[in-house]
């Protein structure tokens, strides 16, 4: 019985040890994260300057030839923004074809009787 105690005892502090080594392991490791964090804040913040640059330069080129687009729509105000103006071409280009949702020859659909069968409507 004393044995089985003792043994008891020390799985016990041996299960304590290894908990606060753990735990020390990882308060170690929050720090090292914690530190590396603004580094790598940094770099996503050089990247995120580095896409933005290219759009601005993209909505240049792009406002240069502005004034070359045809004009799409029959009423447009002086003050449309160009992000308008592209939304504006890219929509028109999508519509639809006249024979999209309009077919030549109405579809005939077989009426079918009821069906009162009641095994049929205990498996739904």
């Amino acid at each position: 019985m004393y044995l089985r105690r003792f043994m008891l005892e020390e799985v016990l502090t041996l299960a304590l040890v290894l908990s606060i080594a753990t735990h020390a392991m990882l308060v170690k490791k929050c720090q090292v994260l914690e530190a590396s964090i603004p580094e790598q804040t940094a770099g996503v913040h050089h990247t995120m300057t580095e896409v933005r640059d290219l759009l601005d330069e993209a909505l240049d080129m792009i406002q240069q030839l502005a004034p070359t687009i045809p004009d799409i729509s029959p009423v447009q105000g002086a003050s449309e923004s160009l992000p308008n103006l592209i939304l504006n071409t890219l929509l028109s280009r999508m519509n639809m074809g006249e024979a999209d949702g309009n077919p030549t020859q109405p579809q005939e659909w077989e009426i079918l009787p009821p069906n009162d069968d009641p095994t049929t409507q205990s498996e739904t």
